[in-house]
C-alpha cells in the first residue's frame, strides 16, 4: 500500500475468488397451482447425485422442501 494515493486507485485483490457467495431470487408464476409429489422429487434428485439426505417428509411447517447435498461443503 503507498503512503499516499494521489489518484485515489483501489488496490486489486491478489488472489481472486473463483466462485463468488450470491443469492438468486426467483419469482415463478403459474396458471394453475403446481402440484409437487415429494417422492418422484427424491427419486429424481437420488438418480441424480449419489451422497443427498432428505429431511421426514410432512413435518415442514411451511410447506418448504428441504434437500442436503453432502459432498458440497459451504463456509458462512
Amino acid at each position: 500500500m503507498k503512503l499516499f494515493n494521489i489518484f485515489k486507485k483501489k488496490e486489486v485483490n491478489a488472489e481472486p475468488v473463483n466462485n463468488l457467495p450470491e443469492m438468486l431470487m426467483v419469482k415463478l408464476f403459474f396458471i394453475d397451482e403446481p402440484k409437487l409429489v415429494d417422492k418422484e422429487i427424491n427419486d429424481a434428485l437420488r438418480k441424480r447425485f449419489k451422497n443427498i439426505g432428505f429431511p421426514e417428509l410432512g413435518n415442514s411447517p411451511d410447506n418448504s422442501r428441504q434437500y442436503f447435498f453432502k459432498d458440497y461443503e459451504l463456509e458462512f
